[in-house]
C-alpha cells in the first residue's frame, strides 16, 4: 500500500528497534520500511531563539522513493483523541525534501484485508512552498487543504466511536481545520496509531514529534491485567509528552502541564499496582514482575523529578530537556517492560509484532 498518495504501515517485529530509536542511535529498517530508512532523535535550532527544538528525524540513503515507520503496542478505543506535529524541521533542508511525505495513520486491529486511515502531510517547495495535508484510507482519497508558506503541521484526529474526524493546522497557529470525516468500517476492532514517511530522497529529512493522545476510551471487555498495566503505562507516557509539549508552546500552559504530569503519575501507580498482582495470576509462562516493577518504579521517579523541575522553571530550555529525558530514558524502557510482563500468546495478538 506504499503508494504516490499514501503511507500504509504493516507489523513491525522488533521491539529492539524503537527502543534504539528513542536512545537516539540511527538504525536500518529492515520490517516495516526501505532497508536504507534511518530514524532517529535529532535536535534543531528554534530560529530568533538560543533554544533547540527535539524531533524524531526520518531520513533515507535512498535516492527517491525512501520509506519508514514506527508505532508503540498502544490502543485506542471508542471515543479518543491523537496528535502528533510533522514537517520540517530544519529549513535548509525544505528544498531537498520536497516530494515527501510525513503520515500519522490508524491501522485496525484485526480485520483483515487491513483497513487503515491516514492523514498526511506532503511537502512542495515548488510552484507554491508550503504543505499540502491530505486525508487517505483503505477505502480512498478523501480531501486535501493546503498551507502555503507552513514546514510543520499539527495533526490531529478524533473519534466518537463510530467516525473519525481529521483536523490540520500550521504547527502553533490557530484553530485546526477539519480536512475531513470518515465513517469507521469496524468499530469494535481498537485502532493502532503509527507515525511514517514515503517519498523521500536522500538529501532530505521529516520530522515527528511523539504522539500525544490527550483522551482514550475503553475497551469494551477485560482485556486481562496484563494488557491493562501495559496501556495505563503508555497512558503515561503520554501524558508526559502533552505536558512537554503544553510547555513548550509559544504560550505555555504550566498549569495545564502540571495536570498532565499528575495524571502520569497516577497512571503510573495503577500500571504498578497491576504488575505487583500479576505475581497471584497463573498465567502459564514465567513472568519477570520484580523486573517490571523495577522500570515502572524508576519511571515513577523520573517523572517526579520532571513534575518538580516543571514546577521551577518554564523556560524554553528546560522543557526541551523535558522532552530528552521522554524520549531518552522513558520510551526504550517501554519496550523492555513489554518483554518481562506479557505472555506470548498476548504478544502475537497486539500490534507491532511484540
Amino acid at each position: 500500500m506504499f503508494s504516490s498518495y499514501t503511507l500504509s504501515f504493516v507489523r513491525m517485529g522488533s521491539w529492539v528497534l524503537v527502543a534504539c530509536l528513542l536512545a537516539g542511535c540511527p538504525i536500518a529498517l529492515t520490517e516495516g520500511g526501505s532497508a536504507s530508512a534511518r530514524i532517529g532523535a535529532a535536535r534543531a535550532k528554534i530560529p530568533g531563539s538560543r533554544a533547540q527544538r527535539s524531533y524524531i528525524s526520518m531520513r533515507t540513503r535512498e535516492e527517491a522513493n525512501g520509506f519508514g515507520f514506527v508505532r508503540p503496542p498502544y490502543d485506542l478505543w471508542g471515543s479518543f483523541a491523537v496528535e502528533t506535529t510533522c514537517g520540517v524541521y530544519d529549513p535548509e533542508l525544505f528544498d531537498a525534501t520536497h516530494g515527501g511525505r510525513a503520515v500519522l495513520e490508524l491501522d485496525a486491529r484485526g480485520p483483515s484485508p487491513l483497513e487503515f486511515y491516514g492523514l498526511g502531510a506532503q511537502v512542495f517547495s515548488t510552484p507554491q512552498r508550503g504543505i499540502n495535508v491530505y486525508v487517505q484510507t483503505h477505502l480512498g482519497n478523501h480531501g486535501a487543504l493546503f498551507f502555503p508558506g507552513a514546514e510543520r503541521i499539527d495533526f490531529r484526529i478524533e473519534s466518537n466511536g463510530t467516525a473519525l474526524f481529521f483536523f490540520a493546522r500550521e504547527a502553533g497557529e490557530g484553530n485546526f481545520v477539519q480536512v475531513d470525516t470518515r465513517t469507521i468500517s469496524t468499530p469494535s476492532a481498537p485502532l493502532n496509531a503509527g507515525l511514517g514517511f514515503a517519498g523521500l530522497g536522500r538529501d532530505g529529512e521529516l520530522g515527528f514529534e511523539f504522539l500525544r493522545v490527550p483522551t482514550n476510551g475503553a475497551p469494551p471487555t477485560s482485556q486481562g491485567a496484563q494488557y491493562d498495566a501495559l496501556q495505563r503505562y503508555y497512558d503515561a507516557l503520554f501524558d508526559l509528552q502533552a505536558a512537554a509539549h503544553e510547555l513548550n508552546g509559544p504560550s505555555p500552559y504550566p498549569l495545564l502541564a502540571d495536570e498532565e504530569l499528575g495524571a502520569a503519575l497516577l497512571d503510573l501507580e495503577e500500571s504498578r499496582s497491576l504488575i505487583a498482582g500479576l505475581a497471584l495470576e497463573q498465567v502459564g509462562e514465567a513472568l519477570d514482575i520484580a523486573g517490571a516493577l523495577k522500570i515502572v518504579d524508576k519511571t515513577i521517579a523520573t517523572t517526579q523529578k520532571l513534575r518538580a523541575k516543571a514546577q521551577r522553571s518554564h523556560s524554553a530550555g528546560s522543557t526541551q530537556g523535558m522532552k530528552q529525558t521522554i524520549q531518552k530514558k522513558l520510551w526504550g524502557p517501554a519496550w523492555e517492560l513489554t518483554d518481562k510482563i506479557i505472555t506470548s500468546e498476548l504478544r502475537a495478538s497486539l500490534p507491532g509484532g511484540l
